[in-house]
């Protein structure tokens, strides 16, 4: 077996994050408090190694950060990467995701917003995706950007695919490429490895999925498109789409179904698999797998914007 030995001892390890009991308004706060403090070294390291400046601007009415790398890309200065940060909507920010989206930004050498889209319990579905859209629509105004990736991790995969289909309904531009990081795109966790990976994702459990799968739907059908895109009609408008995940991905099935009926639909669609690996494996700036899974994203992102 060729897994790092940074990966072993994580699998081993797990995370000490108490994020697997039963999740409702009244603890959400204090556990959305000890993630940011569990996740928080990982926060410094990649805002030293790979921020240049960081600041929070207004994006259709929705606040949100804007990182800018060391160095500009000047061949990419009209260039923004939308990105969306996991935690199964109803804890993660930003900051918590800046190892991914810093590290997108650095190597690439390009401006990339984070929307701080509203959370459940307090704002279930739709607030989110209508935060997304509305920052997308600015962007695709603004005269400034003519170029536009997008990108998210788990439920920051799902608003991705959610934003992109809305988008297409309204005739809004679509961006050059797309990547998915173990997108939570089937809330009704209807494939095998939400079964068979349970107790192997060191990170992700079936339970914790679940409960914050009925925080964020309430009352709508968790199966419909507009709650789990992988149940939506994709045509070949949608961009190019690269998808990682991992063979301990507790919705690895997921990514791989999405993956099959992006084909289906003529999509350029590159779904990339890593054996050991668990739910956004690339979160973790500690894991040589992760660097090297990012850099394989950044090189099919820079790839479609030639």
């Amino acid at each position: 077996m060729n897994t790092s030995p940074e990966a072993q001892a994580f699998i081993k390890s797990g995370i000490p994050v108490p994020a697997h009991e039963t999740l409702n308004s009244d603890n959400i706060e204090s556990v959305r408090e000890q993630a940011l403090e569990t996740y928080q070294a990982g926060i410094n390291y990649a805002t030293e190694s790979y921020v240049g400046k960081m600041t929070t601007t207004n994006l259709g009415g929705v606040e949100c950060m804007e990182i800018l790398p060391c160095k500009l890309n000047q061949h990419l200065s009209n260039t923004v990467l939308l990105y969306f940060f996991g935690g199964g909507f109803i804890q993660g920010s930003p900051e918590e995701d800046l190892a991914i989206s810093g590290y997108i930004s650095r190597e690439l050498g390009i401006r990339v917003i984070a929307p701080y889209y509203r959370r459940s319990p307090e704002f279930g579905f739709p607030y989110a995706i209508e935060d997304g859209i509305a920052v997308y629509r600015t962007l695709c105004s603004d005269q400034s950007v003519n170029r536009m990736l997008i990108a998210g991790e788990s439920a920051g995969g799902n608003l991705t695919l959610g934003i992109l289909l809305r988008a297409l309904k309204q005739d809004l531009p679509m961006p050059r490429a797309c990547a998915l990081m173990s997108p939570w795109c089937d809330l009704a966790h209807s494939g095998d490895s939400e079964k068979s990976n349970n107790g192997r994702d060191p990170t992700l459990t079936l339970e914790y999925v679940e409960n914050a799968a009925q925080l964020y739907a309430g009352e709508y059908p968790q199966k419909d498109w507009e709650v789990s895109p992988l149940n939506a009609n994709f045509d070949s408008r949608f961009p190019a789409t690269i998808i990682t995940t991992g063979t301990r991905d507790l919705l690895m099935s997921q990514s791989v179904r999405l993956a099959a009926k992006l084909r289906k639909a003529e999509i350029n669609v590159d779904l990339r698999v890593w054996e050991e690996m668990w739910h956004v494996f690339e979160f973790y700036p500690h894991i040589p797998e992760g660097h090297r899974s990012l850099s394989e994203i950044c090189q099919f992102l820079e790839s479609h914007l030639q």
